[in-house]
């Protein structure tokens, strides 16, 4: 239907909304709080402050490392795919680029790394950050 008609979903399923939805509006409490593509919603909101990181070394040698460096707020384990290896979900201060640091720290610290990629913003991300900060102004 995409150019012929507008069609109108109101969800709260945001993967299935940033798959399907050419336009995104976020209303909280009644009031518009954002507008626009899925992708230029989370590129409006500031750079990603999500980061995953593989390394290979001890999990626990590394996740105090990560902890240690200035603009990383929060260090989550995931599940790794390859032996000998431990993979975080890294979150930094908001609009902090940590790879660099991180990727320094990691190699002078002896460990190994694997891959170190920001995640992208994500829908539910942007819903979540408009609606706190919608909160936080009232």
């Amino acid at each position: 239907l995409a150019g012929k008609r507008t069609v109108m979903l109101s969800t709260h399923i945001l993967p299935e909304a940033s798959l399907i939805c050419q336009r995104v509006l976020i209303i909280n409490n009644g009031v518009l709080v954002s507008d626009g593509s899925p992708k230029d919603l989370g590129k409006n909101l500031g750079a990603s402050t999500r980061f995953e990181i593989t390394v290979r070394g001890n999990e626990e040698s590394v996740k105090s490392v990560l902890r240690a460096i200035p603009g990383i707020k929060r260090v989550v384990r995931m599940d790794s795919r390859e032996s000998g290896t431990c993979r975080f979900s890294v979150e930094s201060e908001e609009n902090i680029d940590i790879r660099e640091s991180a990727a320094g720290r990691i190699i002078s610290e002896g460990f190994g790394l694997m891959d170190l990629h920001a995640r992208d913003v994500s829908l539910e991300d942007v819903f979540v950050r408009l609606v706190t900060r919608e909160r936080s102004d009232v």
